[in-house]
């Protein structure tokens, strides 16, 4: 023990004699021993404070601390004063360890001078206010990523939980940097602030692989409260922090890593459902919003921060704000761009509210005219006529358009809207909320599909070769590359399923463009894709008048469709997503596999990043919709994870995880086990 560096421990302890022993308990009897255990009551009026005296008579290295209720970022700030280990952590008094959670973190740090901050997973533990405790899985609290990485790199910060009781600092880094909670500040978020400025002095994090905390998570903490009744105070603290971190990032030449930092801030809290807000609320939340970005200056070019200068508030969901707004409350009209998108007529004190599914232009149309003559521009508002002169000037050189150069270019674009208003108006109108509160299974080709087994009561959907996969009935069938089953065309004509459905794509004259001719054999129905000539492409929200956002894997498009279809869960199968061929690789050549294998090789890098895109997707469009990956491999950890029994045999020798914590699908689709 005398050889072990000191880690200091903070317990703070506020009426919580119904946890405080299981909570001591598992510090007091860590396999390290070399502990500093400083536990403030913070002006208990239960028996904790008893309960805590009871231990420090028992053991030395509790330093027992009592003090008068204060906020609790005066009483970290205590701790940061008082403590004298070599390195420092944080435990809640209603939470508790694992034995070996220290001595594992520990071992991280002296194998590694280069480690500066050591994160392990939590099981999290939900608590009901009728006392119900029931345990599950939240990937915040358990970030996929294992072993030694740089905290700089945004994947990695981006999906780190910034709370303070999953991780072990060094003291120096934060004694060195004046590191200290802000007092009287926030309401929430006072750990953020902590992790975010104690990252701008770190370079690596070392994320450990076993589960080291148990934490109780209430549904009426203060956050969750919050996230209902208070989004805009949330809203408006978080920028708080952003903006006091971002003076030290510019002291300390971090704005780099600060970029990060907003990225993982925006990710987390701009995309929470909330519920609508006041004006008032939405007044201070867009005063906070202009406030960060006038800060911020030119030194984050940012679409967030672009947006904000340009007052385009209506591009963040959540704020519920009008894309355009005229007139007042007696005469106005206001026009709102989100999942329903309406418009809000004001006449004379008369309001009037209706959605519109065509274009707002041709609705609007009927009330409000524009007509340019060569010297006026005349506005006619529900018959109120407004005469403009107009300012005639020459045409900026940004805008003119060579017809001989940029003509194929017009020609691409008028044939792709013309053919997605024919195809998708035709094939996918009536899927709207088609399969609302059902659960669906999309099949990808890679080597688990092997290990799965069909679900009952499903919608099963195949994407390209999947649907070769003999132990699934499909419903539906996606595809649209040609030369990935051209030597499969037989197979695809004789294909029936489950009065299964193809859907081939087209993209605008491309060479691996399905022909029209083997369409019509398979009676197979089209689709449009934003192809690679397209820089705008991205998921559709309205797939009825949008093409498909064209991506390296088709099964993103297959989960655009059945997104749209609004279901309550989504299975993935067989989305690999690592350079590793298909199930039935077995019946290709060697050849013919190596040549698989370096095509997906090439592409897997950029798959991962639209996995990505396609989770922020989901998160905004459709937040009620449960993403559930079986078998994963590359995207282990992007959503929620399950396995087969099977793959968990057939791989036992090559997991790299704790198969006694995963959940597991045995066949029954209400059957999600432990």
């Amino acid at each position: 023990m005398q050889n072990q560096p000191k880690i200091s421990i903070m317990v703070p302890i506020w009426n919580m004699e119904e946890y405080l022993d299981k909570c001591l308990n598992s510090i007091v009897n860590q396999t390290y021993k070399n502990l500093e255990i400083i536990c403030i009551n913070n002006g208990s009026t239960d028996k904790s404070g008893e309960i805590l005296e009871k231990y420090a008579a028992k053991d030395p290295r509790i330093v027992a601390i009592t003090q008068e209720h204060t906020p609790l970022s005066i009483e970290r700030n205590v701790f940061l004063d008082t403590l004298t280990g070599e390195y420092l952590t944080f435990v809640d008094a209603d939470d508790w360890l694992e034995p070996d959670v220290y001595e594992k973190a520990m071992k991280n740090f002296q194998n590694d001078a280069d480690i500066d901050m050591v994160v392990y997973p939590a099981q999290v533990y939900k608590k009901f206010d009728d006392g119900r405790m029931i345990k599950f899985n939240e990937n915040f609290y358990n970030f996929p990523m294992r072993g030694k990485h740089l905290l700089s790199d945004a994947k990695i910060f981006t999906n780190m939980s910034r709370v303070i009781w999953n991780k072990v600092f060094k003291t120096s880094i934060i004694k060195e940097n004046n590191i200290k909670f802000l007092v009287n500040e926030y309401t929430y978020h006072e750990d953020a602030h902590f992790c975010f400025l104690y990252s701008l002095f770190c370079k690596h994090a070392y994320f450990a692989d076993k589960i080291g905390y148990n934490h109780i998570k209430y549904t009426t903490s203060t956050f969750a409260k919050g996230l209902v009744n208070d989004f805009a105070r949330l809203f408006t603290d978080n920028f708080k922090i952003l903006s006091d971190v971002y003076k030290v990032a510019k002291a300390n030449n971090q704005i780099d890593f600060y970029k990060t930092c907003i990225y993982a801030s925006i990710m987390k809290y701009l995309q929470s459902p909330v519920n609508p807000l006041t004006k008032q609320e939405l007044k201070e939340i867009c005063t906070c919003l202009e406030n960060f970005a006038r800060l911020a200056g030119d030194d984050i070019d940012d679409e967030f921060i672009h947006n904000i200068r340009k007052r385009q508030f209506y591009k963040i969901k959540q704020l519920k704000l009008p894309a355009f707004k005229l007139g007042g409350k007696l005469l106005g009209m206001s026009l709102y761009k989100n999942e329903n998108p309406q418009i809000n007529l004001n006449l004379l004190g008369l309001k009037i509210k209706f959605h519109y599914k065509k274009s707002p232009k041709e609705v609007l149309g009927k009330f409000v005219s524009t007509v340019k003559t060569d010297t006026h521009k005349i506005i006619n508002i529900c018959g109120i006529k407004i005469k403009i002169r107009r300012n005639i000037t020459a045409p900026s050189k940004k805008y003119t358009l060579e017809l001989k150069t940029d003509g194929r270019v017009i020609a691409d674009v008028i044939q792709k809207h013309l053919c997605t208003l024919m195809l998708h108006q035709k094939n996918f109108a009536h899927y709207k909320n088609f399969y609302n509160g059902k659960d669906v299974v999309v099949c990808g080709a890679g080597p688990t599909l092997q290990y799965y087994s069909q679900l009952p009561d499903c919608i099963h959907i195949a994407a390209n070769r999947a649907f070769l996969y003999d132990r699934v009935k499909f419903n539906y069938i996606f595809t649209q590359d040609w030369v990935g089953i051209q030597h499969l065309q037989q197979e695809l004509i004789n294909y029936k399923g489950d009065n299964c459905i193809k859907f081939f794509g087209t993209q605008n004259g491309c060479h691996t463009e399905i022909p029209e001719s083997f369409a019509i054999k398979c009676n197979a129905q089209r689709f449009n894709t934003d192809n690679e000539f397209w820089p705008t492409a991205k998921f559709a929200v309205d797939i009825s008048t949008t093409p498909f956002g064209n991506f390296h894997t088709i099964v993103l498009t297959a989960l655009q469709f059945i997104l749209y279809t609004n279901p309550k869960r989504i299975y993935i199968v067989g989305c690999d997503s690592v350079p590793s061929g298909h199930f039935n690789s077995t019946n290709e050549t060697e050849a013919e596999k190596a040549k698989q294998i370096a095509l997906q090789q090439k592409f897997h890098d950029s798959m991962y990043k639209d996995w990505l895109k396609f989770k922020n997707f989901v998160s905004i469009y459709y937040p009620d919709t449960e993403i559930i990956s079986v078998n994963p491999v590359k995207l282990r950890g992007l959503f929620k994870d399950v396995y087969t029994k099977e793959y968990l045999e057939a791989n036992q020798s090559n997991l790299d995880f704790d198969t006694s914590i995963v959940e597991i699908v045995i066949g029954e689709k209400e059957c999600l086990t432990k």
